[in-house]
């Protein structure tokens, strides 16, 4: 009886065994089968975020970052494991991107590299820099790829001008593009990282101000600040470049002292009035002469 027991226990672990070293066995495997196979990897590469004109500078809304399979990546390409986007903000577009297409780093010129100054302004036009203080560039934050418009204010102090008339201003050119400040060349370096408002990071206020203008439009400019001071206006980046007749010479109705001042208009000296002279009487008609004869005399009344 005793061995009996002792063999039907024996015959239960055996079995117990077998079947652990069975799910030892064929358990990894059971396992693997049912987990899914991983998906394949993909790249993302740097694309147009919206159309970009050649020349232009570009800017962090310009680009964005597009997945893409490893077996549509071409050379040429800006790959995220390989570059980052603030790599290319400031830099200037070879050539015209539609939206989604990505962009090349031959396409591409970035600040530092050899002629990229000249490769930011359009065929035929000029560069051209201007002294500025504090109030003609935006307290120091007016950046590369802005754009501005010129007004030229003069003071005419002659005596006997009129008051009204002593301070004009006018605008003489629009929408011109920023393509330096200082010897900065791009946005990203003025920027703080960290800093949401997009304030710039040196302290030290910018003395010129580099445009893009044309041959005529720089005549223009250099005649300008013999003639009094000029302002640079900053205009808002909603305004699509080329919209209007923006780019060549423009002038606008000029804004006199009188037209700011209430006060210099109503001390405007009147007219006075010219005396009139006194009409001058016009001749009397000729009367016809009659003859009178009185014996051997005549005579003529």
């Amino acid at each position: 009886m005793i061995m009996r027991s002792t063999l039907l226990v024996l015959g239960l672990v055996a079995i117990l065994t077998g079947g652990i070293l069975s799910m030892l066995a064929t358990g990894p495997l059971a396992l693997h089968s049912t987990l899914p196979e991983p998906a394949p990897l993909h790249h993302e590469v740097l694309v147009a975020a919206r159309p970009i004109e050649t020349g232009a500078l570009l800017r962090l809304d310009d680009m964005a970052w597009q997945p893409l399979s490893p077996g549509a990546a071409f050379q040429g390409g800006l790959q995220r494991d390989t570059t980052t986007m603030d790599a290319f903000v400031g830099a200037v577009a070879r050539r015209n991107f539609s939206v989604g297409e990505p962009l090349f780093a031959n396409s591409l010129v970035r600040p530092g590299d050899r002629g990229f100054l000249a490769a930011v302004l359009t065929p035929g036009n000029r560069a051209v820099s201007v002294p500025v203080d504090v109030s003609q560039s935006a307290a120091g934050m007016m950046l590369p790829g802005d754009h501005v418009d010129i007004i030229l204010t003069q003071n005419f102090n002659e005596a006997g001008t009129d008051p009204g008339r002593r301070s004009v201003g006018e605008t003489i050119l629009r929408d011109l593009r920023v393509v330096a400040v200082d010897q900065r060349l791009s946005s990203a370096a003025a920027v703080a990282t960290g800093d949401q408002r997009g304030l710039p990071a040196d302290p030290h206020l910018p003395k010129t101000v580099t445009l893009e203008v044309t041959p005529e439009q720089a005549q223009s400019l250099f005649v300008a600040t013999q003639l009094g001071r000029i302002e640079l206006s900053l205009r808002s980046l909603a305004d699509q470049p080329g919209s209007r007749p923006s780019r060549w010479f423009s002038r606008s109705v000029p804004t006199w002292a009188s037209d700011v001042s209430p006060v210099l208009r109503a001390a405007a000296p009147r007219p006075v009035p010219t005396p009139t002279a006194a009409p001058i009487p016009a001749p009397e008609p000729e009367r016809p002469k009659i003859e009178v004869m009185h014996g051997a005399k005549t005579e003529l009344r």
